[in-house]
């Protein structure tokens, strides 16, 4: 098993960052989720962990052996970082056959023969892929085809795995099929895992945790739960689930702190409740009095410390959300 630890990395494009100061770890055997819009930098961090592009700055590194490292001068090329890469498009060889497409890793290490076929029979029983070892990629169904790439990939057998929406071309029930697919072999393995996505659900389902990316930075990680009934900002919240919103009015309650007051409700906010918070939000995803306990208990400055003169039908959707705006404080 593995850990892969990032520190301060960075990669712009044209003055543009695309990667912005991220740290991260990945610990031995976890699969981590990278959720975030398009263009939020997630394959890019995934092609400066692989290799394929260099960042501007920062630490990569396995264990204790680096990757990259600017001050240490170190670069090492995608073929010596032992690592497996799921592309987004399969990347399939056209006019080799599945048993070559997977065998192509150590053909090139000039591995020995019997040692080959050793491995790739091993992967073809793992992956379920018996009886379509002669077939070429266009024969092969989307989930057939995704099954060969991750196969392939990990057949010289890699510290870290890879994978850059691997799911994005198959269809809905398809998808799923994978995603239990992925986490059972990824299970199995024992395989610290790197999931790059953009679907929430895909992400909730399968992770050990999940970070969240937009414009190049890193927002939050934490466990999936954690995710989606702590959301550290607006965004992560919103991104992470569908959000009504409520606007409320803000006033000053002497010694208890603020009081927001909307046409439903009022609700009573500790005195550091707003101190670095833009938007106060909470997170319903059941009834008022299993809520009410929840947010007593929420360290986060966005916090709702009390709820009052709510009534719980007020709650009968899962993805109700309410956001406060303190545009009117004082």
């Amino acid at each position: 098993m593995s850990q892969l630890r990032i520190e301060k990395l960075s990669k712009s494009y044209s003055s543009v960052p695309a990667v912005n100061s991220i740290s991260l770890t990945v610990e031995k055997g976890e699969l981590l989720a990278i959720l975030g819009p398009s263009g939020s930098g997630k394959s890019t961090l995934l092609s400066c962990i692989a290799g394929i592009e260099k960042p501007d700055s920062g630490h990569i590194a396995i264990n204790h052996r680096y990757l990259y490292d600017d001050n240490l001068y170190v670069n090492l090329p995608p073929e010596k970082r032992r690592i497996g890469f799921v592309f987004q498009e399969y990347a399939l060889w056209p006019h080799m056959k599945v048993i070559q497409n997977i065998a192509y890793p150590l053909k090139i290490r000039r591995t020995p023969k019997q040692v080959i076929t050793d491995e790739v029979i091993k992967l073809i029983n793992l992956f379920h892929l018996n009886g379509l070892e002669q077939r070429y990629p266009h024969q092969l169904s989307g989930g057939e085809q995704q099954r060969v790439s991750i196969a392939r990939a990990l057949i010289t057998n890699p510290d870290i795995l890879l994978l850059d929406e691997p799911l994005s071309h198959l269809d809905a029930g398809l998808r799923e099929e994978m995603q239990y697919e992925i986490r059972k072999i990824q299970q199995s393995l024992n395989l610290t895992t790197i999931h790059v996505t953009h679907d929430q659900t895909e992400a909730m389902s399968i992770a050990d945790r999940i970070a969240v990316m937009d414009k190049g930075k890193l927002l939050q990680t934490g466990t999936p739960y954690e995710i989606y009934t702590l959301p550290n900002s607006f965004f992560v919240s919103r991104f992470v689930g569908k959000l009504n919103t409520l606007h409320g009015k803000f006033s000053f309650h002497g010694s208890d702190g603020y009081i927001v007051r909307n046409g439903l409700f009022s609700a009573k906010l500790g005195k550091q409740a707003l101190k670095k918070a833009k938007k106060v939000f909470m997170n319903p995803s059941s009834g008022y009095k299993h809520r009410r306990q929840n947010c007593q208990q929420r360290n986060s400055p966005n916090a709702l410390h009390s709820v009052t003169k709510l009534p719980q039908n007020n709650f009968t959707s899962p993805e109700f959300c309410i956001i406060f705006r303190p545009e009117d404080i004082k």
